[in-house]
């Protein structure tokens, strides 16, 4: 079970510069679940009258293929860490904060709020106090 966030100005701040203090490579990592996350959104999105209908007609290979693969198994997700690690750190923080401080689907914590999730799986968290 997750929970939202529920903090004060000064835990956001802190969470926020405690995620620059991670290692690039897994400021990479979190980026590429969110934009992994980007895709499997857009699969709620399709019509799904004409998805029946093209699946009743043509089989599952009438889908395009970003609706037939997991984007985190076909390879798509190791392109985005990939490409994420040709960014500067900053840019890293910056992108992946605003994933889950602001998406819709952001703004996640585990149970009883220790913990921000900077992925949307939770498998990428933050502390909300300072860490020396």
């Amino acid at each position: 079970m997750a929970w939202s966030w529920s903090n004060a100005h000064e835990a956001y701040a802190l969470a926020k510069k405690n995620l620059g203090k991670k290692p690039k490579a897994w400021l990479a990592e979190c980026l590429a679940e969110w934009k992994c996350k980007q895709i499997d959104k857009a699969v709620e999105f399709v019509d799904e009258a004409l998805l029946m209908s093209d699946l009743y007609e043509h089989g599952v290979d009438a889908l395009p293929s970003r609706l037939r693969t997991d984007p985190l198994l076909d390879g798509r997700y190791d392109q985005f860490v990939k490409e994420a690690k040709t960014k500067d750190k900053e840019h890293l923080v910056e992108e992946v904060w605003g994933y889950a401080a602001g998406h819709k689907d952001g703004r996640t914590c585990d149970n009883y709020g220790h913990s921000p999730w900077m992925c949307p799986h939770g498998c990428h968290t933050v502390e909300w106090e300072r860490i020396k």
